[in-house]
């Protein structure tokens, strides 16, 4: 039985790149849980619980937290942080950066965040300061978002020069295909009445 438990925001690379972050700290001593439904509870009970980059409702929350030995939150939005802060055990809460950045740098303070992670945050907070993001972005979306074997295998990857430049190579040929079926799609469009 696990003590720890891990809920994450679903399909989502920020999310999961803050579980991955968890997941280097705690391997398989917890449990992960992708979740998306921000006013549903968890069955989970008697845990020590890490939020990262999702915000249940206010009542949810509460919920959790009476069930649970202690819940930390690892977030970046801003629109729950209020009352999260006054809820959670611990908070961590910071607009300017991912979520997978505050959960890496939580998690090992005295480590610079990986390459992977600016990437991911890059994408996150709508920036793409960092030259061939969106390329890198296209290449993180065709790993997907359930295997936290592979993203260390990529983290390690973008680590390495030559093999980023392989990686950046791949997201500009994901990158021109899927601007080709983009607009594919567009050129089948047609007008539509609806209702009258």
């Amino acid at each position: 039985m696990k003590n720890i438990t891990v809920i994450y925001d679903k399909n989502c690379p920020d999310g999961f790149s803050g579980a991955w972050a968890t997941w280097k700290k705690f391997g398989d001593k917890a449990e992960y849980i992708p979740f998306k439904e921000h006013n549903k509870v968890p069955n989970i009970e008697d845990k020590e619980i890490y939020i990262i980059d999702f915000s249940f409702t206010e009542s949810a929350l509460r919920q959790i937290k009476e069930k649970n030995k202690k819940v930390i939150i690892l977030n970046h939005h801003e629109s729950a942080a209020e009352y999260e802060e006054k809820i959670a055990d611990e908070f961590r809460y910071d607009p300017e950066n991912a979520a997978c950045t505050v959960a890496w740098e939580y998690f090992f303070p005295e480590s610079c965040v990986p390459q992977l992670l600016k990437y991911v945050e890059d994408a996150d907070l709508w920036k793409f300061q960092i030259p061939y993001s969106e390329e890198i972005g296209e290449v993180i979306e065709s790993i997907g978002f359930g295997d936290f074997e592979k993203w260390n295998r990529l983290a390690e990857s973008i680590e390495d020069e030559e093999k980023r430049e392989e990686k950046i190579k791949l997201g500009k040929t994901l990158l021109e295909y899927k601007r080709q079926i983009i607009k594919e799609l567009v050129n089948l469009a047609y007008k539509v009445e609806f209702e009258g």
